[in-house]
């Protein structure tokens, strides 16, 4: 409930990075604006490695 309320306020403030209540559909809808592009993580690419050598994951990266 207390995480509702800081939205709450933050709507009413205008300080929420972006984000809004809209409709969609009619419906209400919460708007959260697109992240820019993201640092890729140091491990990343070990992680795919490991995970593909042992059948993981292995049709998420071709």
């Amino acid at each position: 409930m207390a995480a509702l309320n800081r939205l709450n306020k933050g709507l009413k403030k205008a300080t929420t990075g972006g984000v809004s209540i809209t409709r969609r559909k009619g419906e209400p809808w919460i708007s959260v604006p697109p992240l820019g592009k993201q640092i890729e993580p140091e491990n990343l690419e070990a992680l795919k490695e490991r995970s593909l050598a042992v059948g993981e994951w292995s049709t998420c990266w071709t």
